[in-house]
């Protein structure tokens, strides 16, 4: 739940520049929100905001009722490595790492999980993506879409309780694009997490439970 959040920047001539303007918005446990808007409207800085990258600059952001608006960055880590999963436009993948190793990356953070038991979820993942014949691949050797799929796989493998994804398949074709997000929407249902999607795509939007449109950095739901 964010309360009255707001964000604000200083550009380089000294003006203030408002991002959030006290935003209000409520995501219950397992909903799928698309969130839509003209570019510059504050889609990116709302899903930072949720995915606890940024602070705001004034209001409170609650986590299961409990305010973490004020947490220190170790507590910070620990809340996004225990709950949230992202996927990002641009895969962010490690390029010299195997997807095996980019997959399992997460749970080097988990200290109950030793590195047999963090192969062993990662190909468990990658098996769910359908990509068991691509476990030694290095990014460089795949296709955009074999990419984003090891990109939902990495975001999944913690069990994250919500899923955040900017523009999953803005770097990809139409058709590869509409199989990895109809993936990404069956892999997060299946796990019964909460799925928040910034998208420009409104026939994309309308598969969503809900859409939040963001114009000029308010909320107009």
């Amino acid at each position: 739940m964010l309360e009255e959040v707001g964000k604000d920047v200083v550009l380089r001539d000294g003006q203030p520049l408002t991002l959030l303007d006290q935003v209000n918005l409520t995501v219950r446990a397992g909903e799928f929100v698309a969130v839509v808007g003209r570019s510059g409207s504050g889609k990116s800085t709302l899903l930072n905001l949720i995915g606890l990258l940024d602070t705001p600059t004034r209001g409170r952001i609650l986590y299961e009722d409990k305010d973490i608006s004020g947490c220190g960055d170790t507590e910070l880590s620990q809340l996004r490595g225990q709950h949230l999963g992202f996927v990002f436009q641009q895969f962010n993948l490690l390029a010299r790492r195997t997807a095996v190793a980019n997959v399992a990356a997460p749970l080097l953070f988990t200290s109950s999980c030793d590195a047999r038991e963090r192969r062993r979820r990662a190909v468990e993942q990658l098996r769910r993506v359908g990509l068991e014949h691509r476990l030694d691949a290095v990014p460089s050797t795949m296709s955009g879409g074999e990419q984003q799929r090891v990109a939902i796989a990495r975001a999944l493998i913690g069990n994250p309780k919500i899923v955040l994804a900017d523009e999953p398949t803005g770097s990809l074709d139409e058709d590869t694009g509409t199989q990895v997000m109809r993936l990404l929407i069956d892999e997060v249902r299946s796990a019964g997490a909460t799925l928040l999607l910034v998208t420009h795509d409104r026939e994309l939007a309308l598969q969503a439970d809900r859409t939040v449109h963001l114009d000029k950095g308010r909320v107009l739901e």
